[in-house]
């Protein structure tokens, strides 16, 4: 039923010509809403394409670093077991020992090479620890590079 008061016909009123309002002027209405619409809607698409590509960088990141914290768990048993049977070695080398002059000599030697391990060690895990790093920002550096922003530091 039309409203006296609003010569506009409602949603299911036809007009004089038998079409409904929505055929009349509703293509129109929606056409002026449209540009209005569609800039903001491909913003928010951006925003989740951008949100999407984040979190599939910060898996691959978290995933290289328990890849290379798996690999240092394994050097350090690794080297743990090495230490231990040089540890052995050196005992039994301690225990032949027939004057103070060879196990002091025995000792030496021992503290000598189990410090040149440690050395070496430390070099060893501090280079594969940089590579972690490396190995575990490269994607969100790639990704923060896709947004044209700088990574933060």
């Amino acid at each position: 039923m039309a409203d006296p008061a609003n010569p506009t016909p409602g949603p299911g009123a036809t007009s004089a010509d038998g079409a409904g309002a929505s055929a009349a002027g509703g293509g129109a209405e929606r056409r002026s809403f449209m540009p209005g619409f569609d800039g903001p809607m491909a913003t928010f698409q951006e925003m989740d394409a951008q949100g999407r590509r984040t979190l599939e960088a910060m898996v691959a990141s978290v995933t290289a670093a328990a890849q290379g914290a798996q690999e240092l768990a394994a050097h350090a048993a690794d080297y743990a077991r090495q230490m231990m049977e040089h540890q052995a070695r050196a005992a039994q080398a301690l225990a032949a020992a027939r004057s103070p002059q060879e196990v002091i000599e025995a000792q030496s030697a021992y503290n000598k090479a189990a410090m040149e391990a440690y050395v070496n060690e430390l070099r060893r895990a501090s280079q594969a620890m940089g590579d972690i790093v490396n190995a575990s920002l490269k994607p969100l550096s790639a990704a923060a590079d896709r947004t044209g922003q700088e990574p933060p530091r």
